[in-house]
């Protein structure tokens, strides 16, 4: 993790069944984190889950 980094994510994937809601997700982000923003369905929920260790990775991890 970066001086400064307030998240960071390496190539997280989760799958629900069939469907692919994280595809090796990874992203740094420097400073203050207030919300994700995205259309329906696009995994923000499951990042928060990861992240806050609700829901394990079955690949990659929140560093």
């Amino acid at each position: 993790m970066a001086s400064g980094t307030a998240i960071s994510m390496k190539a997280l994937t989760k799958r629900y069944g069939s469907r692919v809601v994280l595809d090796d997700v990874s992203r740094d982000h420097v400073g203050q984190v207030y919300g994700l923003l995205g259309p329906n369905g696009r995994g923000k929920t499951t990042i928060i889950r990861m992240l806050s260790t609700i829901v394990s990775p079955p690949r990659g991890a929140p560093a």
